[in-house]
């Protein structure tokens, strides 16, 4: 994982060399251009009012919509129990409205996202030892819907903070469930749904006329959680009812943040956003169940019960805004 993370961070700097050597000769422009005008501007700015919203920012629409390919380093992590790592990659989008005004520089803002990733070569280790290198699938979906607003604090600083509801879904193609009676590996799929509260805030700086600066900031409150996992039967154990067993696992946090870079051209803008995404999702309650011993066609009582895990994501999205 050091290995994804650091190919990452450097891809990032060298992104944000480039950024702001742009502000630099932007910033330099500008002040060649202001310095011109200042004579022949001077009389009119004694009676013109200041405008309500930041002059610094760049146009303003009331509907935004970006889309954005992702690539992540992931880790899925058990404590002393297992762990999931390796390169991830999908999609995000999002959109963003203004529903109306509480005043002219305070829009009250609807916003929604839905990101996709999935990871087909990931690496598995348990705490005795059993390895799979590249051989196991994870798939992560995200839905959220949020309300907020934004206020222009200063000239080149503004802030929108939004609350809202969101839906994670977690599956591993591959979960691995021992069983310890008899030291034999069963193949399973397991789905985590789980729905949560998202407290976030977008800080909005305005370096030059036509780029933007945001860090996303985001807590995410766990609401409840479901496991899901279906068992393939094989040639010693059986399931002769629902071949789904479900667990709780309903208490837990989220954090996320993100810097986007964004520059203007007018009938779109393009971004860079690096970003980190963290969950501690606690231990499960206790669920019973069953199998059939195909040998002896007797049932075989099983207690489920799942650890606490985390998940950590450090990422890239480069993508359009219209």
């Amino acid at each position: 994982m050091k290995t994804h993370i650091s190919r990452l961070f450097l891809a990032i700097g060298l992104f944000f060399v480039f950024c702001t050597s742009s502000f630099a000769q932007e910033q330099e422009t500008e002040s060649v251009q202001e310095t011109d005008s200042v004579q022949a501007t001077e009389p009119a700015q004694k009676t013109e009012k200041k405008r309500p919203f930041m002059q610094k920012q760049p146009s303003r629409k009331k509907h935004l919509f970006s889309i954005a390919p992702e690539v992540s380093s992931y880790e899925f992590k058990e404590p002393r129990e297992m762990k999931v790592d390796g390169t991830m990659v999908g999609f995000s989008m999002q959109y963003q409205g203004d529903i109306f005004r509480v005043r002219e520089s305070m829009p009250v803002q609807v916003r929604t996202r839905l990101s996709y990733m999935y990871g087909g070569s990931l690496d598995y280790e348990d705490s005795v030892g059993y390895k799979q290198s590249g051989d196991v699938t994870q798939r992560v979906f995200d839905f959220a819907f949020a309300i907020g607003t934004e206020a222009g604090l200063s000239e080149n600083f503004s802030l929108a903070p939004y609350l809202g509801y969101g839906f994670r879904s977690f599956t591993d193609d591959d979960y691995m469930e021992r069983n310890v009676m008899t030291s034999h590996v069963m193949e399973s799929e397991r789905t985590y749904s789980a729905s949560y509260l998202m407290l976030g805030a977008d800080w909005k700086l305005f370096p030059a006329r036509a780029w933007k600066l945001s860090l996303n900031t985001e807590l995410d409150l766990l609401m409840s959680g479901e496991n899901q996992i279906r068992f393939d039967d094989d040639e010693y154990y059986m399931r002769d009812k629902d071949e789904y067993v479900y667990v709780k696992q309903d208490g837990g946090y989220g954090l996320k943040f993100a810097l986007k870079v964004e520059r203007d051209f007018g009938a779109m803008r393009i971004f860079a956003e690096p970003f980190y995404r963290y969950w501690s999702i606690e231990k499960s309650r206790t669920e019973r169940d069953y199998f059939y011993d195909r040998r002896t066609n007797q049932p075989i009582d099983y207690e489920f019960q799942f650890p606490k895990n985390r998940t950590e994501e450090f990422g890239l999205r480069i993508g359009v805004t219209f």
